[in-house]
């Protein structure tokens, strides 16, 4: 695999804790080159990222376990409809 591929398949994810400190969902986050930081140009392009890699290149499942995920939308991701059918990913 090269240099690039590897790139495209980082993302961090942030532990969502509820009142008892247990973790109950994950913040999936855009994250390239640099794990530890975000640089973040194109909010679209990131959100979009996340999505792609967390659905179709890695294993939600690994991610969050039976906890919900999270993903960070830009208000033009909000406005447009994403080919993504919501009972095919709770299955």
């Amino acid at each position: 695999m090269d240099k690039t591929s590897e790139l495209q398949l980082l993302l961090a994810r942030q532990p969502i804790f509820d009142i008892n400190t247990e973790v109950v969902a994950y913040e999936l986050l855009f994250r390239e080159f640099d794990p530890e930081q975000a640089d973040v140009l194109d909010g679209d392009r990131a959100t979009s990222a996340v999505l792609i890699n967390a659905l179709t290149n890695l294993d939600l499942w690994q991610l969050v376990g039976s906890g919900q995920a999270y993903v960070n939308f830009t208000a033009n991701l909000l406005d447009v409809d994403l080919p993504l059918r919501s009972r095919a990913l709770r299955d």
